[in-house]
């Protein structure tokens, strides 16, 4: 961090490690956002979210939000529950679970949103027979949202004032693996030949021809966007 220049950062996790203490930590380094995802109540949760060795993770996930949450009321938390078909009829008893356990009124850093699960990429089509129709869905969010809002754990959705490029091909926007390996989409992840650099050799990233590609990347090189009034 240079002098006089500030920075946010944010952070996707499962939450299993995010203690206290490594939330201060992130905190101090400037990540200002922290996004957490729930799959639903505590038993169906366990189900999809479970260690290698089949124990499950929420209690551990709510126990390490509940350690920091008030303390640290300028680091935002997000809660993402991810819906299909499998857990649509569950997501309402996840957020009277929330603001039963303390979550919701009291701690207005802490946010839940929703996103509906889709078969984008060749990995995710295994599930395509369960993810919901966009009407559906759309009911279904409305009415989560609402539940949501009652119970202070989200302010009700509004049109975004923002219609902005995908974080992929954003300056300043990199997703970074456990292994260091550093890409400009998370779509990518799971393909080691479309890194742009490694976290161990920064000064790589200003030669790589993706990296390059990513930035150089312009809607006015596409006709439809072009048309687009």
């Amino acid at each position: 961090q240079s002098k006089g220049l500030s920075y946010s950062a944010s952070v996707v996790t499962n939450g299993y490690l995010l203690s206290a203490d490594i939330a201060k930590s992130l905190f101090s380094r400037g990540v200002t956002w922290i996004q957490v995802t729930l799959d639903g109540t505590p038993e169906y949760h366990d189900t999809r979210r479970y260690l290698m060795g089949g124990k499950g993770s929420f209690q551990k996930i709510i126990a390490n939000l509940r350690s920091f949450i008030t303390e640290l009321p300028k680091l935002a938390v997000s809660i993402r529950v991810n819906i299909d078909d499998r857990n649509a009829n569950d997501i309402h008893g996840l957020l009277d679970y929330l603001a039963e356990q303390g979550f919701g009124k009291t701690t207005p850093n802490l946010n839940v949103y929703f996103a509906p699960v889709e078969a984008t990429t060749e990995g995710c089509h295994s599930v395509e027979e369960v993810t919901m129709a966009k009407n559906r869905y759309g009911q279904l969010e409305a009415e989560l949202f609402e539940h949501a809002f009652r119970l202070g754990l989200s302010p009700l959705p509004a049109p975004p004032r923002f219609h902005g490029n995908c974080g992929a091909v954003r300056p300043s926007s990199l997703v970074i693996l456990p292994t260091g390996d550093l890409h400009k989409c998370w779509d990518t992840v799971s393909q080691p030949e479309r890194a742009i650099g490694s976290l161990f050799d920064l000064d790589a990233l200003g030669d790589s021809e993706l990296g390059l590609a990513w930035l150089g990347w312009s809607p006015f090189r596409h006709e439809t966007c072009r048309n687009c009034k």
